[in-house]
C-alpha cells in the first residue's frame, strides 16, 4: 500500500519579504513557488517512512528560523493512501489525539486531512468545510507553532500504527 504524507505551507510575507524567504527555504533544499509579491507556497510530498518525522521536525526548524521574514502562515496536512480502507462517504474519527477527516479520492485513495477544529462529536455532520483542515498563525505566535508540530507528529505515528496493525491483522 502506498501512503504520501504531504504538507501544504502558504506564507503570507510584507513587500519584499517573499523573495528572501523563497531563497531562505530553497537554501534549505525546500520547494517553494513564489507566486505574488506577498505570497510563497511550500508544498512538500513524500512517502511515509522511518525518516518522516526527522524531515518534518527540519522542515519546521526553518520555518522557525524564518519567522521573521514571514508574518502569518496557513497549513494543511494529509495522508494519500492507494487501497486504503473502503468509505462511501466521509466520516471523521478521532485517532490518537487528532481529529481526522477521512474521504474517499481519485482512483480508489483515501483521504486522510487533519482536521484543526475539535469537531471529532457525534453531534457534527459530514462533510465539514475545508476550511476547517486549514490552520492559519501569525508569526509571532512561537507556541502555536510548536502545537502544529506536535499535532502533526502525532498524525504521522497514528497513522504509522494504523498501518502496521492492518499489515499484522
Amino acid at each position: 500500500m502506498q501512503r504520501l504524507f504531504n504538507i501544504l505551507l502558504d506564507f503570507y510575507c510584507t513587500m519584499g519579504n517573499a523573495s528572501k524567504l523563497s531563497k531562505f527555504l530553497r537554501d534549505r533544499g525546500l520547494t517553494v513557488r513564489h507566486t505574488d509579491f506577498d505570497f510563497v507556497r511550500l508544498r512538500f510530498t513524500r512517502h511515509v517512512d522511518r525518516n518522516l518525522l526527522n524531515v518534518i521536525e527540519g522542515i519546521f526548524k526553518a520555518v522557525e528560523e524564518a519567522r521573521g521574514i514571514w508574518s502569518s502562515m496557513c497549513i494543511e496536512v494529509w495522508i494519500e493512501e492507494d487501497k486504503g480502507e473502503k468509505i462511501g462517504s466521509p466520516l471523521l474519527r478521532k485517532q490518537g489525539e487528532v481529529c481526522t477527516y477521512i474521504r474517499p479520492g481519485a482512483r480508489a485513495r483515501l483521504i486522510r486531512k487533519i482536521v484543526w477544529l475539535d469537531l471529532c462529536k457525534p453531534h457534527v455532520v459530514v462533510p465539514i468545510p475545508e476550511s476547517a483542515m486549514r490552520k492559519c498563525v501569525s508569526a509571532v505566535d512561537h507556541n502555536e507553532l510548536v502545537r502544529i508540530a506536535t499535532t502533526i507528529k502525532n498524525f504521522i505515528e497514528v497513522q504509522r500504527e494504523l498501518k502496521e496493525h492492518k499489515v499484522s491483522s
